[in-house]
């Protein structure tokens, strides 16, 4: 009997000693808990723009807005593991920043979206162009709207406080108030840093890589930081309505929200005359040699070589008279031809004189 209760005595004791140990670990380990290492939530960020955006001006890599931005992210928001990505390609438009939304921009799943294409989109009667870029301005903040309905979207106006761009400028505001998205306008920026909103050009130029440069120095770079950096308060987006009840601001904007199509010269749909392959682009220097592409879309451009020792071609929409363009005169080798009724087009280019290099086609 005396070893029976003992032996239930001990057994008690032992539970009592298990719930002990029980309690006590899991008052160790809820104690604990705020010192075990957590790894940071991912964020990613895309700098999605022109020339500025890609840092031209800076004096060095580091200098440039984005770069600045990048550090200041790292140290603000520092609970998060940030992913940088700079899309910055310089002189490109709007349009053909619809033709690589999707690889360099929606691909990468952003969190946070710097916009800057105002100072590429200035002027609405450049060369080939008809119309400006208003409807393909539009159809980017959309898609990336519909794409990435979570992340936030900064629009960055850079223009300057003189009337250089300004009808890009002003579009640009209305969309990004049209739409809700926050916006950052140097023109103000500088007005207010130099005290007038009629500076001189010797003003300008302690900002600018010269008086009537678009593109900003190390000083000009830094301020576009410092707005940027007072402005961004949270990474949350501020959208009070989903995409789908925002009407267009410009009619013809739907026409260019279509995926866009891109085609090596190579892929081609129709060829006559003699055409070499040279790495990896089509090359012709016989008169009238041509390729034609189709493809339903209601723009289009041609990626071709410019500059000395470039020819002239013409192109053709739908077997229509053709149109010259001299390549030797030019320097961004996209040629950008646009606005016609969306249906489906045989867009024709033909050799005139000279060396003529097609690399790519694209199309919205």
């Amino acid at each position: 009997m005396l070893h029976g209760e003992i032996m239930q005595n001990w057994l008690v004791f032992s539970i009592l000693v298990l719930v002990f140990l029980l309690v006590l670990l899991a008052v160790l380990l809820r104690w604990r808990a705020p010192l075990i290492h957590q790894p940071p939530a991912p964020r990613t960020v895309v700098y999605f723009g022109g020339s500025i955006t890609a840092g031209a001006g800076a004096s060095t890599a580091q200098n440039a807005w984005a770069a600045i931005i990048a550090q200041w992210l790292e140290h603000k928001f520092h609970q998060y593991a940030w992913t940088h990505t700079n899309s910055g390609l310089a002189g490109k438009s709007s349009w053909y920043g619809l033709i690589r939304l999707q690889n360099d921009l929606i691909a990468k799943n952003p969190d946070l979206v710097f916009l800057d294409f105002a100072v590429n989109d200035a002027g609405t009667s450049r060369g080939d162009l008809q119309n400006g870029f208003t409807t393909a301005a539009e159809a980017v903040i959309r898609r990336i709207r519909t794409k990435l309905p979570a992340a936030k979207l900064i629009a960055l106006i850079l223009a300057r406080p003189d009337t250089t761009g300004k009808d890009a400028r002003d579009m640009w505001i209305a969309l990004a108030r049209h739409y809700d998205i926050q916006f950052e306008l140097l023109d103000q920026e500088l007005t207010r840093e130099i005290g007038s909103d009629q500076p001189t050009g010797e003003q300008l130029a302690a900002y600018f890589l010269s008086a009537i440069d678009v593109h900003p120095n190390d000083n000009g770079h830094r301020l576009i930081a410092a707005m940027i950096e007072r402005d961004l308060l949270d990474l949350q987006p501020a959208w009070p309505k989903p995409i789908d009840r925002y009407g267009y601001y410009f009619p013809h904007s739907a026409i260019y929200e279509a995926e866009p199509i891109i085609r090596l010269a190579a892929d081609h749909d129709a060829q006559s005359g003699e055409w070499l392959a040279v790495d990896g682009a089509l090359e012709s220097s016989q008169p009238g040699a041509s390729i034609s592409w189709s493809a339903n879309l209601c723009s289009f451009g041609v990626q071709t070589n410019v500059g000395a020792g470039a020819g002239r071609l013409e192109w053709s929409l739908d077997g229509g008279p053709f149109t010259p363009l001299d390549l030797s005169t030019g320097t961004d080798s996209l040629k950008v031809i646009w606005n016609f009724p969306r249906a489906e087009h045989t867009v024709t280019i033909r050799v005139v004189s000279g060396k003529v290099q097609l690399h790519r086609f694209y199309g919205i």
